[in-house]
């Protein structure tokens, strides 16, 4: 039997609900799984046979630490997925542009330097001429010092963005009406394939699983245009992974790139089981080459 260390937060000891659903799966499939904290202690990693990152949220908290752990992974000699490269590459979000500059389609963007004074901030906001927009640091996730505004309302958000600055440099981005009156679309591979699809609306707009913040989970089946859009995406992404999530935006039959998730993904296990099974035969693949 197999060890394996589903890496998680102190916030989710025994992993999220999503995540908990592999628990069994693994079992049957010769695995002794064991939820283990990257914020508490410091486990002997070689006592593992794998290591695969879950419900590692909030790693932002204390970034040196957590990039510190997924190193200190693969200086034990220890398998880990995703790899401690790209979970580097996907903490910042400077990797839009170079997957912009790999002929991806992502939101519109503009980087603003953590240095900028609030004078180049505003010159910033009025050339790009988006009205509503947002400023959110490179190195966050989980909406960590995002700022939304106004081109009208500038000096209202002046001391938020400064607070913003001190994490990182910002991506000014437009305020996307595709997020509200279309939602988001979440492509999901394992194993290198693409597995299934869900959409996050607002409350209200339609019915499904509420993930929190009112946001609400669909399992959907986007046309195939949709896949092979995502599909490209996911072909400039890093290698190699376990496990990816492309988040877009439709805009007119164009996906928009907003994150590419390669980190401490949820995979939306819960909205389509069958990818359970999907992701312990693409560990099971990882593990015989």
């Amino acid at each position: 039997m197999k060890s394996i260390a589903l890496l998680t937060h102190s916030d989710w000891p025994n992993l999220s609900e999503d995540d908990q659903l592999l628990l069994e799966p693994l079992k049957q499939h010769d695995y002794d799984p064991h939820p283990v904290n990257w914020d508490k202690g410091e486990p002997v990693w070689s006592d593992y046979d794998v290591v695969v990152i879950r419900s590692a949220w909030r790693y932002y908290s204390n970034a040196e630490r957590y990039l510190a752990t997924v190193k200190n992974i693969e200086k034990a000699g220890v398998p880990l997925w995703n790899s401690a490269h790209v979970v580097k590459w996907s903490m910042d979000k400077h990797y839009l542009f170079e997957l912009q500059e790999k002929g991806v389609t992502i939101v519109p963007s503009r980087l603003v330097p953590q240095t900028a004074s609030f004078e180049d901030v505003q010159t910033a906001v009025r050339e790009s001429d988006w009205g509503d927009f947002i400023l959110k640091p490179v190195f966050g996730a989980g909406g960590n010092g995002l700022v939304r505004g106004n081109v009208q309302n500038l000096y209202g958000i002046q001391e938020d963005v400064r607070q913003s600055q001190h994490i990182s440099d910002l991506l000014l981005q437009p305020m996307m009406d595709e997020v509200v009156s279309d939602g988001e679309y979440s492509f999901i591979f394992i194993g290198g394939s693409y597995s299934h699809t869900v959409k996050k609306t607002t409350a209200g707009f339609n019915t499904g699983r509420e993930e929190g913040n009112g946001v609400v989970i669909n399992k959907v089946d986007p046309p195939e245009d949709f896949i092979d859009q995502a599909v490209s995406m996911y072909d400039a992404l890093p290698k190699p992974l376990l496990y990816a999530r492309i988040d877009a935006l439709n805009v007119k039959g164009t996906l928009h790139l907003m994150e590419a998730e390669i980190n401490e993904t949820r995979l939306y296990f819960s909205e389509h089981p069958a990818a359970v099974k999907q992701f312990i035969e693409a560990l099971d693949a990882q593990a015989s080459r």
